[in-house]
């Protein structure tokens, strides 16, 4: 299983989302926009 950053980082940058019409045809939704800012959420705040 990847990194949850590598999984987010993937998905905003250039992989899954931003190669040329992808953007359009597939963009995040709240859902997804929402457990990205939770997984973020927990990285930062690991100890």
């Amino acid at each position: 299983m990847e990194p949850p950053l590598n999984t987010i980082h993937d998905r905003v940058s250039g992989g899954s989302m931003h190669n040329g019409t992808e953007s359009e045809e597939n963009p995040i939704t709240k859902e997804e926009f929402e457990s990205m800012i939770s997984e973020l959420d927990k990285l930062i705040t690991k100890e």
